[in-house]
């Protein structure tokens, strides 16, 4: 039986581990600061203080999921993203609890863009969005100079399916 979710040539760098805790923490951040929101409202406005218990616990428990998530989910996230490069097109291996194999061939990419935001911009990193006919492909936290050299590359590979009409 062959092995289908196999590791592929490329992995993640080490700073995407740190982009990945970095976004995980805004997350439990705006979940609590949502909490924190409705709890204050019902308290002070309703004044029912016996929920204001019911929403303190409520947050512990975010912290405890969101401390769980950081230190044990994000290690699995990384060690589990691979993508690699063939003649026939682009590979992606992802997921943690469900394995996810994508595959975009070189004759239906439309378009390859490089996405940054503030986070990654300071840590170096880049997304790239390849836009296939019907479906896209994102390769996640790669290196900035790394990922112009795959644009580069792909828009070279898609260049030789190009026919005129």
């Amino acid at each position: 039986m062959p092995i289908i979710f196999k590791k592929e040539r490329y992995i993640l760098p080490e700073k995407a581990k740190l982009y990945y805790k970095i976004d995980y923490l805004l997350g439990i951040m705006v979940a609590t600061l949502i909490v924190l929101g409705i709890a204050s409202f019902r308290f002070f406005v309703l004044d029912k203080q016996l929920e204001y218990l019911i929403f303190s616990i409520i947050i512990g428990i975010i912290f405890i999921i969101g401390g769980v998530c950081i230190w044990k989910i994000i290690p699995l996230k990384y060690e589990n993203y691979s993508y690699s490069f063939d003649k026939e097109g682009v590979s992606l291996v992802r997921g943690v609890f469900f394995k996810v194999k994508e595959f975009l061939p070189y004759n239906t990419i439309q378009d390859v863009t490089l996405e940054k935001g503030p986070i990654l911009s300071k840590l170096n990193l880049a997304n790239i969005k390849i836009k296939g006919i019907n479906s896209v492909l994102t390769i996640d936290t790669i290196d900035e100079e790394l990922a112009e050299e795959i644009k580069e590359n792909i828009l070279k590979e898609r260049s030789l399916y190009n026919v005129e009409y």
